[in-house]
């Protein structure tokens, strides 16, 4: 269907590459997370206040980007496997750094907490 160009906008979403480097929806006006919002002024201080909240959780938990991630399994055109020998995990994110296992504290940034208000 993708190639016959009768995939919805929606649809179409999962083939763009390279992907946002950052991804923001306001699921209260926009539920079905369409539109990204991330790159818009007014949801700025929101952004900055996930990043900050992301931070802080990575250096309180020793948490980091592997610097080599795990290949895809499988083929993002046909949905196909790639062959078992091609399913290698690489670097799990937080094991180079020693990450450790924190539940959340109270004060930490909640997503049903943030005020997505542009007003």
């Amino acid at each position: 269907m993708r190639n016959q160009g009768k995939l919805t906008a929606a649809q179409s979403d999962i083939f763009i590459v390279p992907r946002p480097y950052e991804e923001l929806y306001d699921c209260s006006k926009d539920p079905m997370q369409l539109v990204n919002v991330a790159s818009l002024p007014e949801y700025q201080n929101v952004l900055k206040e996930l990043r900050s909240g992301l931070e802080s959780w990575r250096s309180e938990t020793k948490d980091n980007t592997p610097e080599n991630l795990t290949k895809d399994w499988f083929d993002r055109e046909t949905g196909k496997s790639l062959g078992t020998d091609k399913q290698i995990r690489v670097e799990m994110p937080g094991n180079k750094s020693t990450a450790t296992l924190k539940k959340p504290k109270p004060n930490n940034i909640r997503l049903t907490k943030l005020d997505f208000s542009t007003s």
